[in-house]
């Protein structure tokens, strides 16, 4: 960053560049007698620093940026009014003034250096901190024998003071959801819960052909499904699934299958979901399948269902406000396929919204 040109003076923060020759000849030059040194020419980088200018010479603008915006305004210095010269010379012999930089930026550097140091110290001294408090939890573990145990446990009373109520903690009870009873289990809505693998190979104990003992099971995973395969002593043999099949898909593969659609989850999100669970899932391909032959078909015929009585409604309501508005459509960009959605503004419901492609 280049220095101030006046004889003296060497600082090189808030610097003004010369006025330009051409333009202003008469100013140029009393910059340059100001500056009084001999056979001077300025070049493009010459500056005069803002000590040399009086408050009044700058843009008044710009002073009053810097007094509400501070550091935040990024102007080295405040502008010069139009045709201002220099009046103020100052020879700047203090080798301690902020405005020379050969002495100021090490003294910058011996503050921030500073504040290091006090940082580094103040980290050091809650390390010794916390590494005193482990040793000396460290040394009443080591300290504990059994003969020392028991002199504690005599001297040590509880009273009823030490436990405290709090009004406003409430112990759930773990038995209310799982004492639910059902008068008929036929006429209940469909349940489904997680059983671990191993709490469910204990119930296969005895077969339900001969009551014989069982002495042989497996158990195998069709997509959600889990299948157990067990055989007695008697030679009698069974399956077992968990959920109810058909020759194509399980009851529950069509119910989780349309839950996820319905929930607005991605198939991929699920599915990593249940391998870090390391629950047994169908795969991409079944849930595919399902969509295309129950879900949407299903749904499709929901939404017409709804879509006809909606427009019944409207044409017997007499009265008809309709606003429309384009999917993936952006102002400024328009694209080139959307889903424009009409809604009855009276009822705040979608009458319908077709797919378009815009020209």
């Amino acid at each position: 960053m280049p220095y101030c040109s006046v004889f003296g003076c060497s600082n090189n923060k808030g610097t003004h560049r010369f006025p330009n020759r051409d333009n202003s000849p008469v100013r140029f030059n009393k910059w340059i007698n100001f500056c009084k040194r001999k056979l001077f020419k300025p070049t493009n980088n010459s500056v005069i620093c803002s000590h040399h200018f009086k408050s009044q010479d700058f843009d008044d603008s710009d002073i009053l940026k810097q007094k509400l915006l501070g550091d935040k305004y990024k102007l080295r210095s405040p502008r010069l009014k139009p045709g201002t010269v220099l009046t103020i010379f100052v020879i700047n012999n203090d080798k301690n003034s902020d405005g020379n930089a050969t002495t100021k930026k090490p003294r910058s550097e011996r503050i921030k250096n500073q504040e290091k140091k006090d940082m580094v110290e103040s980290l050091i001294a809650k390390k010794s901190n916390i590494d005193s408090y482990e040793h000396n939890k460290k040394e009443v573990k080591i300290s504990c024998t059994e003969d020392n145990i028991s002199d504690v446990e005599e001297n040590a009373s509880y009273t009823d003071n030490d436990f405290y109520d709090d009004p406003d903690f409430e112990c759930e009870n773990e038995e209310e959801d799982y004492t639910e009873e059902f008068d008929n289990v036929e006429n209940t809505e469909i349940k489904y819960c997680l059983v671990f693998i191993n709490s469910l190979l204990t119930l296969f104990t005895v077969c339900n052909i001969c009551k014989s003992k069982i002495i042989n099971k497996k158990w195998y995973a069709i997509g959600a499904t889990i299948c157990v395969r067990s055989e007695c002593s008697e030679g009698h043999s069974s399956k077992w699934f968990s959920q109810p099949v058909n020759k194509q898909f399980s009851k529950g593969h069509v119910h989780i299958a349309t839950s996820i659609l319905l929930s607005g989850t991605l198939f991929a999100t699920f599915k990593v979901f249940c391998s870090s669970l390391k629950l047994v899932m169908f795969s991409r391909t079944t849930y595919d399948k399902i969509m295309n032959k129950y879900s949407y078909p299903l749904i499709g015929k929901i939404w017409e269902k709804k879509r006809t009585e909606q427009m019944n409604y409207v044409k017997e309501s007499g009265q008809l406000w309709i606003a429309g508005d384009g999917q993936y459509d952006s102002p400024g960009f328009c694209a080139k396929y959307c889903t424009y959605t009409f809604m009855d503004i009276n009822s705040g419901c979608i009458v319908d919204f077709q797919l378009i492609q815009k020209k």
